[in-house]
């Protein structure tokens, strides 16, 4: 019982797309999960659920997605069905197609390594994995989401610490 992990180290701050490629050579022809270390989870089936979805699918990438109230915090989705079309980084509410985003966890097929070899540094000199997105989704290959159920709060000031942290106490009440 008990988990092996593995981690590598991005050397410079490259964005998430990079970190990602990174770490290609331990990953290798795998599907793997990525979920972010700056969010909060509950209940704690989430991982589990989205992996079955995204088998379920088919798809190359799954992306966990939540309503989002701030879209300047995340990366929003445009989608037809269960199929995402359009991925835009941090937009402006005004530009924002939907009220859906990223919520800091996927579910990805080695594709996506090409896909991120093919993109160019965007905002902040940064390799944007939303870029990485559109490529797999020009490709014509399948990029899906579904909506985690429970709570999701991405922990990014000190008023989201507080909310996960009352929320975990809470939890088992």
């Amino acid at each position: 019982m008990g988990v092996n992990l593995t981690y590598v180290v991005q050397d410079e701050r490259l964005g998430l797309a990079n970190a990602i490629y990174t770490g290609r050579h331990v990953v290798g022809n795998n599907t793997f999960a990525i979920i972010l270390g700056d969010n909060f989870f509950y209940p704690k089936t989430f991982m589990r659920d989205l992996r079955d979805f995204h088998q379920q699918q088919g798809a190359d990438v799954t992306l966990g997605v939540t309503d989002i109230q701030d879209t300047t915090r995340h990366g929003i989705i445009a989608y037809h069905g269960l199929d995402v079309t359009d991925v835009i980084e941090k937009p402006q509410p005004e530009d924002a197609p939907r009220r859906k985003g990223s919520a800091g966890i996927y579910i990805m097929s080695a594709e996506i390594f090409d896909a991120i070899s093919h993109i160019e540094p965007g905002v902040n000199n940064e390799y944007q994995l939303a870029d990485a997105f559109k490529v797999v989704i020009e490709r014509g290959r399948r990029v899906v989401f579904s909506d985690i159920p429970g709570y999701h709060i991405d922990v990014g000031t000190p008023e989201d610490l507080r909310e996960a942290n009352r929320l975990f106490y809470l939890r088992e009440e």
